[in-house]
């Protein structure tokens, strides 16, 4: 398959856009001087069929201006990739959170509060409140965000992604 070839692909089974769009894009942008028909074939050779066929999944539906989405860098592929990390992160983080204990849960709280007017506890705070001792309380949270980073690294998640997802 040619560029012509490739980047009919991308426009129309990739991006869902109209024969006639991609043709007209191809026609402005890349400067073919095929007729319309004849990409139709060529999108028909493309989807392995061997009569043109009209209509399709996308036929009636309102499509996207094409310049608009290739101009603006948006990439479905990096929207889902984004999407899927999203979703791994929060499960990583619940099942951490979900083996921890009731103390170790209150730590974090109070450490890492979850609403923007709630200003986070030192160390000495949260040992005061559980009376115990500062170092142990550094002692629990440190092996809380050591078990959280092994099993973001088992999912091979980085900290770069936790912090894209809760930023």
């Amino acid at each position: 398959m040619g560029p012509i070839g490739e980047k009919l692909y991308e426009l129309i089974f990739e991006k869902g856009f109209p024969v006639e769009e991609a043709y007209e894009y191809l026609k402005e942008n890349h400067y073919i001087t095929d007729a319309l028909e004849e990409i139709e074939l060529m999108v028909e050779k493309i989807r392995g069929r061997p009569t043109a066929y009209k209509g399709g999944p996308t036929e009636g539906l309102k499509q996207p201006d094409i310049k608009s989405v290739l101009e603006s860098g948006d990439n479905q592929e990096e929207g889902v990739i984004r999407k899927q990390t999203e979703g791994l992160v929060k499960e990583v983080l619940s099942e951490v959170l979900s083996e921890l204990s009731n103390e170790e849960k209150f730590i974090i709280r109070m450490r890492f509060p979850l609403f923007e007017d709630e200003e986070p506890k030192d160390l000495s705070e949260i040992a005061k409140m559980l009376q115990i001792t500062t170092k142990a309380v550094d002692s629990r949270l440190r092996r809380i965000l050591t078990k959280l980073k092994e099993k973001m690294l088992k999912y091979g998640l980085s900290i770069d992604d936790f912090i894209d997802v809760y930023t």
